[in-house]
């Protein structure tokens, strides 16, 4: 998964640089947009989980370990344009 790695590299950039200055959620939702089951393209639907299911427990996980970072705010609205699917998860252990 890229989108972590994407986000904390913009979240840690140096203010001197131009990273600094690119908005952490257009970026965000840019992948979350490209991932979309509709917007991809497989043979084996049956094959294929759903990619959203795994960014919400990655943005879920990132926000509970820094729940007082200033970028919380913007983890959490990406958090909520995530489609997730209602099909039993093997990540889900009840």
């Amino acid at each position: 998964m890229a989108l972590l790695p994407t986000l904390k590299t913009l979240m840690n950039a140096p203010p001197t640089s131009p990273l600094a200055e690119v908005d952490i959620e257009d970026v965000g939702l840019f992948i979350i947009q490209l991932t979309r089951e509709d917007f991809l393209q497989v043979r084996d639907s049956a094959a294929v989980t759903n990619v959203h299911d795994s960014l919400a427990f990655t943005l879920a996980n990132e926000i509970i370990s820094e729940p007082d970072s200033i970028h919380t705010k913007s983890l959490i609205k990406l958090l909520n344009n995530l489609t997730v699917s209602c099909r039993a998860s093997p990540l889900i252990m009840l």
